[in-house]
């Protein structure tokens, strides 16, 4: 397979299951790729990132930050069981994700309805699985630093306030700014409301 192919392939592995991509690229560019063969690049390609991410992870003292200033770095983190396919059938390891980004990705437009829309560019993923929260910590410390971390003006940490988080952010992100993410804030709202007021206060109407 060329590099253009096994580019493309890759690109597609993000998204779709080896047998849709397999016959997605046939459909489309009339090439028969096998699973095995799909298999194989996705494992050669995502070792050769990992590695690179693992050097990182290892000595995050030694990444250079590609930014010469950031007013504001946002990182983001959570974990989640996760289906894992294996030979045996399937099984569940809990991802660990991450993401940095700063004040500069954040675009603000206009649809053509005239509706306020914010996107994000250029988010920098950091993903473990099934590998426990040492090794993430440290990837998710090196990306941030690479984007910027000690030159910002502020960091903010988003998250959902679990105990580990909240080591993380202790131990690697101490001067950041932890913000409960909005969707656990939700979750637990009524539970704080009945905290703080009671479980029978209720507003009476005449």
């Amino acid at each position: 397979m060329s590099k253009r192919l096994c580019k493309i392939a890759s690109m597609i592995l993000i998204f779709s299951p080896f047998g849709h991509t397999k016959k997605l690229i046939r459909e489309t560019l009339n090439i028969d790729v096998s699973e095995t063969a799909l298999i194989s690049i996705s494992s050669r390609i995502g070792t050769r990132l990992y590695n690179n991410m693992e050097k990182k992870s290892k000595r995050p003292e030694r990444v250079q930050s590609k930014t010469e200033s950031v007013k504001v770095i946002y990182i983001q983190a959570d974990g989640a069981m996760t289906p894992i396919a294996t030979a045996g059938g399937i099984e569940y390891k809990e991802n660990k994700l991450g993401i940095v980004f700063t004040d500069d990705n954040i675009l603000r437009k206009k649809t053509k309805s005239d509706v306020d829309r914010i996107e994000i560019k250029n988010k920098h993923f950091v993903s473990s699985v099934g590998e426990g929260v040492e090794k993430f910590k440290k990837m998710l410390h090196a990306v941030a630093k690479e984007n910027g971390l000690y030159k910002a003006t502020q960091q903010v940490l988003i998250c959902d306030g679990a105990s580990w988080l909240s080591k993380m952010k202790d131990e690697y992100f101490p001067d950041a700014v932890q913000i409960l993410d909005w969707y656990h804030a939700v979750d637990h709202l009524w539970q704080t409301a009945h905290a703080l007021f009671g479980d029978n206060n209720i507003e009476k109407k005449d």
